[in-house]
């Protein structure tokens, strides 16, 4: 069992300056940053890990925080999810990451998640969704349509769809 570590979110001046040249100054993580208090995580998640014993952990905020850029970017791996911070200043500075701090390698997010399990992930972004609505920065609207992809030879053929384009012509006529 590793060790709760709080790593301090102290991003350097000089990556800072950077940052701010690149990160367009309303930017949702910037939003997201700013208006939600993400401390709660380490109360939940400090049962699974040790006070006095082991290795440091990698801070369990930032590795949620990585989670919620895999799902909000749609990201579909951890090797991706890296080579994205590694590559988007923006990621970077949500993560409190420094220009010159590495990363942690994909081993570091599988453990967590295998260690913490899916109830807790999604009791975490249960939360995170909750405090981002009370922040008016989800909107309750949302429509969806059946968008499974099909093979289908679909466009019209007059001399195969005679039949077919009499049809809809016939029916969308008033």
């Amino acid at each position: 069992m590793a060790m709760l570590n709080r790593m301090k979110q102290n991003v350097s001046s000089k990556s800072m300056s950077i940052y701010n040249l690149m990160i367009p100054e309303r930017s949702d993580l910037r939003e997201i940053k700013k208006r939600v208090d993400f401390d709660f995580i380490y109360e939940i998640v400090s049962p699974f890990y040790s006070e006095f014993n082991g290795r440091r952990s990698y801070d369990p905020m930032r590795l949620i925080k990585m989670e919620y850029l895999k799902i909000r970017y749609k990201i579909s791996g951890d090797n991706e999810l890296l080579a994205e911070i590694q590559d988007r200043a923006s990621f970077r500075e949500f993560l409190g990451i420094d220009l010159t701090e590495a990363l942690p390698d994909r081993t570091t997010l599988v453990n967590f998640r295998t260690q913490i399990g899916i109830k807790i992930m999604n009791e975490i972004f249960e939360t995170i969704v909750d405090m981002c609505k009370k922040e008016d920065m989800v909107g309750g609207k949302h429509s969806v349509f059946d968008g499974t992809n099909t093979k289908a030879d679909a466009r019209i053929v007059a001399t195969r769809d005679k039949i077919y384009k009499e049809e809809t012509i016939k029916k969308n006529q008033f």
